[in-house]
C-alpha cells in the first residue's frame, strides 16, 4: 500500500490494524497482522508483544522486492513462510535469538532442517545491490527483532548518502505517465494473454482449412 505519482510524492494508505505505540507501556496484540509475505518472523512464530520492529522487518521485504523484482519470501502459509525466512536468513537459536525457543508456536513451525543464512547469495548478481545497500537490507532482515536496526539507524544509514545516484528533489524524478496497479496490471496481462491464445486458434483453423485437414 505504497501510492505514488509522476511528481515524486509517495504516501502510505491501509491504517486499518495501525496502533499509537507508547514503549513504556507493553500490550498484548494480535499475531495475525501483516500480509503474510511481509510479516516478521517474531509475529508468525507467536509473539503478541511487539513494536515497530515488526514495520521495519516488513520495509526490508519491500526494500528487497524494489531491489530483486520479486518479494524474498513467498510462502503460501505460515509454515512454508517461516521455512522461506529461514531458508535465507538463518535458522535461529538461543544464540542468535535469545528467547526464540520459548515463543508460543516455535516447536510447531521451526522446521527440521537447519539452515545457515545465505541473504547475501540472493544478491551476488545484482548490481543495485552494493556493500552498504546490503549492509541497510541484512539490517532490517535481522531475525531477532531487538536487534534489528531502528526507523532512525535507517534514515541515517551510509546508503543514502554514498549510493549512486544519490537522493534527489521529488520533481527531479522520472516522469511517470501510466495508472498502475497490480490488479490492473494483472488484468491487462490476462487479456492480452487470452488475445494470443484467440490469435493462435484461428491461426490453427485458418491454416487447417487452407490445406484441407479436418
Amino acid at each position: 500500500n505504497i501510492l505514488f505519482n509522476n511528481k515524486g510524492e509517495v504516501k502510505i494508505g491501509d491504517f486499518g490494524l495501525a496502533r499509537i505505540i507508547n514503549p513504556q507501556i507493553i500490550k498484548k496484540y494480535t499475531n495475525r497482522v501483516v500480509t503474510l509475505w511481509y510479516r516478521a518472523p517474531e509475529l508468525l512464530l507467536g509473539e503478541t508483544e511487539y513494536g515497530p520492529a515488526i514495520d521495519m522487518w516488513s520495509m526490508g521485504c519491500v526494500f528487497s522486492e524494489l531491489l530483486a523484482g520479486s518479494p524474498p519470501f513467498k510462502g503460501k502459509k505460515e509454515p512454508e513462510q517461516v521455512e522461506k525466512i529461514f531458508e535465507k536468513c538463518g535458522t535461529p537459536t538461543e544464540a542468535t535469538w535469545p528467547g526464540v525457543t520459548s515463543l508460543p508456536l516455535f516447536n510447531q513451525l521451526n522446521p527440521k532442517t537447519v539452515y545457515p543464512n545465505v541473504l547475501k547469495s540472493f544478491y551476488a548478481d545484482n548490481d543495485k545491490v552494493d556493500e552498504y545497500c546490503f549492509d541497510l537490507l541484512s539490517r532490517m532482515l535481522v531475525l531477532d527483532p531487538k536487534k534489528r536496526i531502528s526507523v532512525t539507524e535507517a534514515l541515517n544509514h551510509e546508503y543514502f548518502t554514498t549510493h549512486q545516484p544519490k537522493m534527489c528533489k521529488p520533481e527531479e524524478l522520472p516522469k511517470i505517465e501510466k495508472d498502475s496497479h497490480e490488479y490492473q496490471s494483472r488484468k491487462e496481462f490476462k487479456a492480452k494473454n487470452n488475445a494470443l491464445n484467440q490469435q493462435m486458434i484461428n491461426n490453427v483453423i485458418v491454416n487447417g482449412c487452407l490445406s484441407g485437414a479436418d
